[in-house]
């Protein structure tokens, strides 16, 4: 599968969920008038950050990210020195610090020229917990896959989503019962299924428990797709981290994070171990 097609797939739930909730739900609720402004707002907004206007001021508002302040700027001043050395730091791009802690990635790129930081690593480099190597080629990683392009459609893609992320966020405190239901997913579908099969019309309950199966099959290939595509965002900006002579920094960092298979395999192509070739030698009689 393509890298787009894959992220396609990675994006399309969400944005199929939030058109369906702004359709069906919110849109019939509202007067027609502003249904009609709502949706033609919506649709200006999107095309405006596809093209990257108002980008860091979207990132802001849509991931929940804040500007540094003095001290963080103070602090961050060698590896934005670097940075600039290497045609990556400001102003081609904008750093911001999320609001948000625990996130999956110390620093990710969100859109064409927009970084945003975990505060766990802000924090860590204010406090001179992180050598300065660690920092610039954590920061410079995500620089470099922001100039990938793979995730400069971030933000509009957020921001078209924003629906499903409200929902989710609505249902959050029934959290455990929602994952008990999808961990027995594989049941509920089949009693749809079976239910579809055995009543109403014959054609209709084909079309039915089919589109059934089909998004129970879906259910399951989801989390090999994200996975699959997190690979391909970490493994383009480590070769290019490996190009520009950074990937000591980035090893060493990641030697301190927990050794999942992901972090072995960018661990694997940042440090591939060393083979030893066998040499020839005369040996006496």
């Amino acid at each position: 599968m393509s890298k787009w097609l894959l992220k396609a797939a990675c994006v399309s739930p969400a944005l199929v969920a939030s058109t369906a909730l702004v359709t069906f739900v919110v849109g019939p609720a509202l007067p027609v008038w502003a249904g009609n402004t709502l949706f033609c707002a919506g649709l200006l907004i999107l095309g405006t950050l596809l093209v990257g206007v108002g980008e860091p001021t979207a990132v802001r508002l849509l991931f929940a990210a804040r500007k540094l302040d003095g001290v963080e700027q103070t602090a961050l001043s060698p590896v934005l020195t670097e940075l600039c050395h290497l045609e990556l730091g400001p102003p081609l791009v904008t750093l911001l610090v999320s609001r948000q802690h625990g996130l999956s990635s110390a620093a990710i790129a969100q859109g064409r020229r927009t970084i945003v930081l975990s505060p766990e690593l802000v924090h860590a480099i204010v406090t001179r917990r992180m050598p300065p190597a660690e920092a610039t080629a954590v920061v410079a990683h995500a620089c470099l896959v922001a100039r990938s392009g793979l995730n400069r459609q971030n933000p509009a893609i957020a921001f078209w989503s924003t629906p499903w992320s409200m929902l989710s966020w609505l249902v959050r405190p029934l959290g455990p019962l929602l994952r008990f239901a999808w961990r027995i997913r594989f049941v509920v579908a089949g009693v749809a299924i079976w239910q579809s099969a055995t009543s109403g019309p014959p054609i209709r309950g084909a079309m039915t428990g089919g589109a059934v199966a089909i998004l129970l099959v879906l259910t399951y290939l989801m989390p090999r797709w994200s996975a699959s595509w997190e690979r391909q965002v970490a493994g383009t900006g480590d070769r290019e981290l490996k190009s520009l002579g950074l990937a000591f920094g980035m090893v060493s960092f990641l030697r301190r994070c927990p050794q999942t298979m992901a972090v072995i395999e960018r661990l694997q192509l940042l440090d591939p171990p060393t083979i030893e070739t066998p040499r020839l030698r005369l040996v006496g009689s």
